[in-house]
């Protein structure tokens, strides 16, 4: 079992882990933004590199193996400039920070004090993608989009349906529907992975925006975990609660090994209007 040390502090490691793994592990927070549990590791967003000691160039956490010894400083200058770097990077196309943040990519546009720059000033426009018009249930605001390909390749290797996909290159790079833009023909099981996976809210729920206020969405009275009610798998489900009504279901950390892993089917994380229907018995 290698032992290591991450801002100072001595961390056991499993054989295989990498850097991420045990400072998570431990508590230590490195941003990510492609990584996601389960998901292939890519270490295309580049926001997870740190410094170790010895090594001449920052190393990614998300793909780098723990070794015996190694000493690993997270928030060493150069590991920060270069997250702000990256940060300012995917700003270019992002549209202005509105007062509280709003997703995991403004949490860290906060966090390291970076600001998008002023649309007037800007040399490329916001992003743009299938939209999923009419769509009741999902739908795409592509101008949040930062192509960190979490969606795509939920949708494939969780999924493993492969709806979504990158199209075009360079600035017309774009996440696609497939089957011109139709995710019926595409077939698409409306399951909301893309949903979970996505940490900037541009593909979200439609239903809670249309019933309730974005702050009541963020920050719901209570989250009640519960037993989606539909088959006999057992899947846990998150009810998020405002004025006794259910806003959104979501699904638990995959670290949390529930029988669903963290994912859900359509009526899991879509089908939560019967207990609020007007017809239910409730005596």
């Amino acid at each position: 079992m290698p032992s290591l040390k991450v801002d100072g502090r001595s961390l056991s490691a499993s054989e295989g882990q990498t850097i991420l793994d045990a400072a998570r592990g431990a508590g230590i927070e490195i941003p990510t933004l492609c990584w996601y549990p389960t998901l292939p590791i890519v270490g295309n967003c580049r926001i997870c590199l740190v410094s170790v000691e010895g090594q001449p160039k920052l190393l990614p956490a998300c793909a780098t193996k723990v070794a015996d010894g190694m000493v690993v400083t997270t928030q060493s200058h150069a590991a920060v400039e270069n997250r702000k770097g990256v940060l300012r990077l995917l700003t270019e196309r992002y549209p202005a920070l509105n007062g509280t943040p709003r997703n995991e990519f403004e949490r860290y546009l906060v966090q390291y004090d970076v600001v998008p720059t002023a649309v007037e000033n800007r040399d490329l426009p916001l992003r743009s993608g299938d939209e999923r018009p009419g769509d009741p249930m999902i739908r795409h605001d592509m101008s949040t989009c930062i192509l960190c390909t979490r969606c795509v390749r939920a949708c494939e290797d969780i999924q493993v349906v492969g709806v979504l996909d990158v199209g075009y290159r360079g600035e017309h790079a774009e996440i696609i529907v497939g089957a011109d833009g139709d995710p019926d023909k595409a077939g698409c099981t409306w399951c909301g992975e893309c949903v979970r996976v996505c940490p900037t809210g541009a593909i979200f729920e439609v239903m809670p925006r249309q019933r309730f206020a974005p702050e009541q969405i963020r920050h719901p009275e209570r989250v009640v975990r519960s037993v989606c009610p539909y088959c006999g798998v057992g899947c846990q489900v998150d009810l998020h609660v405002a004025d006794n009504k259910v806003m959104r279901v979501t699904s638990p950390d995959i670290e949390l090994n529930t029988p669903n892993q963290g994912s859900t089917c359509v009526k899991g994380r879509f089908g939560y209007d019967f207990p609020q229907h007007r017809d239910r018995l409730t005596r």
